[in-house]
Parts: C-alpha cells; structure tokens; sequence
C-alpha cells in the first residue's frame, strides 16, 4: 500500500474536516490538527478521534458503500434494471485487476488507520488520565475494526486454505508520508486485530457511551467475537461464544435485545429520538441533517422507495420464504415496486430518505445485539451443540412469527440470520467466512448468478492505482 497517498492526501482531507464540521459526533473542537504538530492535549486528542470516526462515516465506508457491498455481493439485493447507473459492475461482480469497480473502502478505511495511528502514538504522549486513556481505547478499537473488514474484503478467508500470505498492509507507527508496505500474513493480520481490541478493552473504563456513535468495551468485545468466529483457529469458537455471551450477559443496561413488538418501529419510525442511541444498537454512524454523505451517496437514497437514486431491491423469492405471521414482513414495501424487473422485486424499508432531523439523517446501524445472539449460535454450532442451536433458534424464530428448523444447525442459523439482517450488509461476510457460494437464481447477470465456494469474486482485487504507486504490493494471485 502507498500509503503516502492513503496517510497523506486523505488523512489532510481528513483532518480538514474535523477543523471546520462541529456538527459531527454532537459538537467537535474548532481545532486544526497539522501532521507534523504534536496532540498537546485531550481536546486534540478528542478532535483527532473524532477525525477517525468521520472518516468512518464516509458514504464508501460504513456510511453507506460497506453494508450495500454486503447484501450486494451475495442472494439478497439486486439492482433494479431501473437505475442510474449506481453499483451495476457491483452488481454484475465484474470487478478485476485492471478495474476495481464501485469498490472505494480501501482508501477510507485506511485513512481510519492514519487517524488511529496518529491519535495513538501522539495520545501515548499525554498525561494518562481517564478520559485521554478512554479516547485512546477508541482508537484501537477503530483500528482494528478498519483492519477487520479489509481483511475481509481483500484477504482470503483464513479457513479456506488458500492464499494465506496475502493479508494485508499493516503500519501503526507515526506518519510516514514516504513509506511503502507489503501484505502482511493473513495469521500475522488477525493478530494485529485482536492485540488492538485487547489494548482497547485494557484503556477503557466508561462502559456507556455518551452516543452510540462512540466506540466503547460492547462493541470492543462485540467485534472480538466476529473476529474469533471468522479466524477459526483452535480454540476460537469457544472464544467467540464466549465474547458473544459477555456482549449479550455483561454489558451495561444501555444495550438490549430488541423485541418482536418493537423491532419494525426501530427501523422504521421516523422520529430519530425513537430509533437512535437505542439499546439494540451496539455502534451505529451519526448523521443529521446538516452532516450526511448527501443525496449521491447515502445509504437511503438507494435503499428507501421515495428516495431519488432508489434501485436496491430483495429478491421476490426470498421475500417469498418469510412465514405469513413474521413480524418482519413490516420491514419491506411492496408499493412503487419497478415493473422492469422479471421477476419483480421488493423494497426494503430499514433505510429511510428522511426523518424528523431532515433529508439523509437517519443514523446508519452497523453492528447490532441481535446479531450477537447469531454469533453465539454459529459458534455454538460449530462447536457441535446441534441440539441447543436449534432450540433457541427456533424459540427465536417463534417470537418473530418465522418458519422453525430442524436438521443441522448451521444452515438453521445462516437462514434465520438473513430473515434478520436483510439489507443490514452481513450477508457476504456469512458466506465468506462459512466457505459457501451465491446462488442468486434470479435478477442476476451472466457469471454472476452462480458464484463457487471460494472463488476469486469472494476476495477484491487491489486497484490498479495501489500496484503502481507501491512496487512492494502483490495482488491476490487469483487476479
């Protein structure tokens, strides 16, 4: 990675916005950061932090291109055939070497890593007190998370067995607008993830966020169970039910899981005191009306059937799959639907235009306590407690009104898991990480309707503009 480029231009991009944009995270210094100046003190330290959230919130980040990229690249989203133009090589999965397509998260999450870096070693500086010591435990947190999910995209699955030397680019020292890094091991990546979330959990003593647009020891743990579920090493099973169980028993009374009764209101309800800082949510980007990715870029504007550049849409048969009584039908719209599509599709209705703060302000939520209710089943099932799986799973899919299951217990948690997390961006990622192909039957164009177990789509090539800039980087060798 050059990362001159990513640490450089995109970090001073950065770090601009934070001087000037207080609306961000509630209210925001008015302080311009300068890379080769000191942090002197904590409001530095908060406005070099908060720097890393909102690159973050970036709509090629978690603001909107890393959940669409999720249901996208798997048997639940389709474009409409009418569009404008958005996500279609996406769409298509006719991403290679030469042309990255839609795909603009590497540069965004590794500005991530630029801002944690520099809050990082320049925080180290400080007097250590609570609230410097809480900001630093953010950091490694959002560092790990930006590794996190560039492994997942640009790194093979560490239990398929192929290609394990290609991780990816790690550097956590100072700014170093010069420097030029190899992939790491894919071993030596997860390592750097884990140690990050660990130190995290180490710094952090304020266990409720005053927002939770703020990282804190939940969302710590709640990633340190994905990592150790995907890493599948010996022993990490066991450590991600155990990480599940802390995120779902441990955690303060701020965070919950969300009923049946309430769970279409969450989404839905457009009056933003209802739907954000709510306990289901474990970490979710802030966004009002005034600091938003905006009409071209936010997740709404693709997803919500009012919204201009609305062309995301569920596929009809698996709207079709849903039991008649499930709670979760309140979470699609069948009006406006496209007629251009054969079969036609449905809208989902977890991403709205508008709420009560304004156009594009309803908070996008990436990580959820639900969905450590699923973490703790895969593991529990790949521990082998078949029996116990399929029994809470279906008292869940009961309460929800849904089918239940019976045979193996794997296959019962992904099916139930995709009901859950329709358009919420896991999709992909469950698959990858179980070693599974995507079989989209319909609305689906030539290679891309049937994609193997494994195959090269599953890991995103490095852009063509990376390989020139940085001779020390290697692309994945199946592209």
């Amino acid at each position: 990675m050059k990362f001159s480029r990513i640490y450089g231009i995109g970090l001073l991009a950065a770090l601009s916005v934070v001087s000037c944009n207080e609306d961000l995270l509630v209210e925001l210094p008015p302080k311009q950061i300068v890379l080769d100046e000191a942090i002197l003190d904590e409001e530095g330290l908060r406005s070099a932090v908060n720097g890393m959230y909102e690159q973050f919130s970036s709509g090629d980040s978690f603001g909107a291109d890393i959940i669409i990229f999720g249901d996208l690249i798997s048997d639940n989203i389709f474009v409409s055939q009418t569009n404008n133009g958005y996500y279609l090589t996406t769409q298509q999965m006719a991403w290679n070497g030469d042309n990255a397509g839609d795909f603009n998260m590497l540069d965004e999450l590794y500005d991530v890593v630029g801002m944690a870096n520099l809050s990082i070693n320049e925080g180290a500086k400080l007097e250590q007190t609570t609230e410097v010591k809480n900001l630093l435990g953010e950091a490694h947190i959002g560092r790990a998370l930006a590794h996190f999910y560039l492994l997942n995209f640009y790194s093979a699955n560490p239990t398929s067995g192929k290609h394990q030397d290609f991780g990816i680019p790690i550097y956590t020292g100072p700014y170093n607008p010069n420097g030029l890094y190899p992939r790491e091991t894919v071993a030596n990546s997860y390592n750097q993830v884990i140690s990050d979330l660990q130190a995290g959990l180490s710094l952090m003593s304020s266990a409720s966020p005053s927002s939770k647009a703020y990282f804190s020891p939940t969302v710590a743990n709640f990633i340190l169970a994905k990592v150790y579920l995907t890493r599948g090493n010996a022993g990490d099973y066991q450590l991600a039910l155990d990480y599940a169980n802390k995120v779902l028993n441990d955690s303060p009374s701020s965070y919950s899981v969300i009923n049946a009764t309430d769970l279409v209101t969450y989404f839905t309800s457009t009056d933003h005191t209802v739907t954000e800082n709510n306990n289901e949510t474990i970490w979710e980007i802030d966004f009002t009306a005034t600091s938003n990715p905006g009409l071209n870029a936010a997740i709404g504007a693709f997803y919500a059937n009012n919204a201009t550049h609305r062309s995301l849409l569920v596929r009809r048969s698996f709207y079709d799959s849903y039991n008649e009584g499930d709670v979760r039908l309140g979470l699609f719209k069948l009006n406006s639907i496209p007629t251009s599509d054969d079969p036609t599709g449905v809208w989902s209705a977890k991403h709205l235009r508008s709420n009560s703060e304004g156009n594009f302000a309803q908070n996008t939520r990436v990580f959820r306590m639900t969905e450590a209710l699923f973490v703790k089943w895969e593991a529990m099932a790949k521990l082998g407690q078949d029996a116990a799986v399929l029994a809470e799973v279906n008292a869940f899919a009961t309460a929800r009104g849904g089918n239940t299951y019976s045979g193996d217990a794997l296959t019962a948690v992904l099916t139930e898991k995709r009901k859950e997390f329709v358009a919420e961006g896991v999709r992909f990622f469950d698959l990858k990480r179980n070693n599974l192909g995507i079989e989209k039957v319909t609305n689906c164009f030539g290679n891309s309707c049937s994609v193997a177990p494994m195959d090269r789509l599953f890991v995103i090539p490095m852009p063509r503009g990376e390989m020139n800039l940085n001779p020390n980087m290697t692309q994945y060798p199946e592209w």
